[in-house]
Order: C-alpha cells, then structure tokens, then sequence
C-alpha cells in the first residue's frame, strides 16, 4: 500500500471539535499549534466551515446519523477520534454502509501515554490512503500492560539497614502475635463472665464458644514464639496469661454446665416416687456433681496462685526495702 502525503504550503485551518477536554486532544492540538496551525475549538459545528482544512470530531455519544451526513456533505478532510473500540467498529460499520467518501477514523485510549500517537493520527490524516480506520488502541495495550506489570513486580531498592529492619519487624511480629487472639479470647471470657453474672446463661455459653478458637490459636501462635522466648528468659509472663485464661474457660464452663445439671438433680430429688430410670440419672448426676465440683476448685485454686505468683527476684528485693 502506497501512501502519499500532501505539503500545505500555507497555515492550516483546523477545527476540533469536541463536548471536553481529554488527555489526547490536549496533546493533538498542542502538537498542531506547534506545527503553525490555527485550530478553532468549538462544542458543535459552526454555520461556516469553508475556512477550515481539516475538522478533527471527537465522538459524543450525542452526535447521530445526521450529525455524520452533514460532516461528510462538507467535502473537507475529516477525523473522527474515539476512546472505545465499540464505538470505533460502529462508525466503521456507518461509514462503509453510507460510503463516506471524506472520512476517516481513529481510536485511541485516553490515558496520558496516548500522546505519544499524535503523530500517527497528524500522519494518517494528511494521507491519501484508501484506509478509512486507525486502531491504535491494539498498540498501546501491550506497552501499558508492560508498564503496569514492571510497576506491579518492582521491588523498592533493599539496602543493608532496610533488610534487618525487616527481620527484625517479622520476627517481633512472630513473637508476639499469639497476643491478638490471647486478648480477643480475654474479651469474650469478660463478657460470658458479664453474662453469667446478670442471670443469662444461653449469652454467656455464646461468648464462650466464640472465644475458644481464639484459646487455641493463642496456644499455637505461643509454641512457635516460645523457643527464641525462652533464650531471653521472659516466658512466664505470657505461659502464665495462657493457662489463666484457659482456666477461665474450663471454670465457666462448668459453671454452666454444673448449674443445669443441678436444676435437674434437684427437679429428681423432689420426687417422691422414681422409676429406675430416674434413680440411675439420679446417681449419675450425682457422680457428675462431684466432679463439677472437684474441677471447680481445681481451676479456681490455680487461677488464684497463677495471679498470686511473685518471681522471686522481685520478692527478695521488696523484702530488702
């Protein structure tokens, strides 16, 4: 395909005429002014256009059928520049079908980067060439994705410091995370304990098993922090927060459960005539009532000297004093 370009030997007229500005036609007609032209901006088509070489249309969704007749009666060189390949494949369709003769028709995305193919729009609307349509969309994909990718996958630059800063920020965050969930388990045994005391027993068995997953994930995150931990020698702290709280749960727990267990016992109790049936849950409970009771004390006994504990380091020093 021959393409012959035609010289203007006097300054050009140019017309643009588009509803706003965007990124490319800012740079579309700074690139012509700097080529000498004069380019008149308007939002729609003046009455007289017989001064203008060129009319640059920037599609509006507002510009119809008629809009284009009008354009192409003009007989003057005209680029119709579109941001959607949709839009660009239907002026396409629209020139081919109604054989306009005096169009041609680009497609360009409106980013920043798209300046950089005004001078093949400028080139394409100055040839002779029997190609109607420009899709410049295709060529700037690649180089934006390009671009997007390097951005996505670049590094910022790691310098000695930044790299035992690094270290050192996960290894405190592995260190000391067991904390989180040891505090949400904390959270939810104040609020069954809060519950229980105001007579609700259904709540309180709520918070209880909302907070058990956070027991266990607080157990987990402390075994992979406890060996650098101990080196240190700073694991009572955190053991002793650990078993306080599960010792809170078991407590609880069995609050509840002993607190049904004897609402039923006692219900059996009055009783005056059991069947054997009766008499053996009667037993059983009684069994299970002892045991309540036994870990009970068991928890509450080790809740006690767990809050109670003093290092002795400490101890010898208030004494000192």
């Amino acid at each position: 395909m021959y393409l012959v370009t035609e010289e203007q030997p006097n300054a050009l007229e140019i017309l643009c005429v588009r509803t706003k500005r965007t990124f490319f036609s800012d740079a579309l007609e700074q690139r012509m002014e700097q080529f000498g032209a004069t380019i008149t901006i308007n939002k729609e088509l003046p009455d007289s256009l017989a001064a203008f070489t060129y009319i640059y249309v920037f599609y509006d969704t507002q510009m119809g059928r008629s809009f284009f007749k009008r354009l192409n009666a003009l007989r003057k060189k005209i680029i119709v520049i579109s941001y959607d390949s949709a839009i660009f494949e239907k002026i396409n369709a629209l020139v081919r079908s109604e054989h306009y003769e005096h169009f041609k028709f680009v497609n360009v995305e409106d980013t920043e980067g798209a300046s950089e193919y005004v001078e093949k729009v400028v080139w394409f609307a100055s040839t002779r060439s029997k190609e109607k349509g420009l899709n410049l969309e295709k060529s700037l994909k690649p180089k934006q994705a390009a671009e997007t990718q390097k951005s996505v996958f670049q590094l910022p630059h790691m310098t000695k410091s930044r790299w035992i800063g690094l270290i050192i920020g996960i290894i405190f965050i592995i260190e000391t995370f067991f904390v989180v969930p040891l505090g949400v388990a904390g959270y939810y045994l104040y609020r069954a304990g809060t519950a229980l005391e105001n007579q609700k027993p259904v709540a309180a068995q709520k918070f209880l098993r909302r907070g058990r997953p956070f027991v266990q994930l607080s157990e987990q995150a402390y075994a992979v922090a406890r060996p650098l931990l101990s080196f240190f020698f700073i694991t009572l702290l955190p053991e002793n927060f650990i078993q306080t709280t599960k010792n809170g749960y078991e407590f609880t727990e069995t609050v509840l459960i002993a607190k049904d267990t004897a609402r039923q016992l006692f219900t059996l109790l009055l009783k005056v005539q059991k069947t054997p049936e009766e008499e053996a849950a009667t037993s059983t409970m009684l069994s299970n009532m002892r045991t309540y009771v036994e870990t009970l004390y068991r928890t509450s006994g080790s809740i006690k000297d767990t809050l109670t504990f003093e290092i002795e380091p400490l101890k010898k020093n208030s004494r000192s004093i």
